[in-house]
């Protein structure tokens, strides 16, 4: 099983370059950052994950 944190850098990924189009400009500029600043697992902070996965949810990038 994929932890939390690496599932949501996984969406940050997919989102930015699958579904880029579907994005508005903040959501874009924050996945940026987190991609940017959070090379390690740790980094992504509960309130980060909680907004990936609320971008991933409406992309329908998981369940």
């Amino acid at each position: 099983m994929i932890p939390p944190a690496e599932r949501a850098l996984l969406i940050v990924d997919k989102a930015l370059k699958h579904k880029r189009a579907f994005l508005t400009a903040w959501e874009i500029q924050f996945l940026n950052s987190i991609r940017v600043s959070c090379m390690k697992y740790d980094d992504l902070t509960a309130p980060k994950k909680q907004v990936v996965c609320g971008i991933g949810k409406r992309l329908g990038l998981m369940d």
